[in-house]
């Protein structure tokens, strides 16, 4: 059986109430570690 690819997805929300992320990034390699709390400019990133 040959294993499914491994897909990434990364959703930033502003207000944790709301289900509409602000920014939303997909990836086929990993995103560096992030916590809770963790600043960024999402703005400026172009996707």
């Amino acid at each position: 059986m040959k294993a499914l690819p491994v897909r990434y997805h990364l959703e930033v929300y502003v207000s944790s109430w709301q289900n509409d992320p602000s920014a939303a990034w997909r990836s086929d390699n990993s995103f560096p570690a992030l916590a809770t709390g963790d600043y960024f400019e999402h703005r400026t990133i172009e996707s």
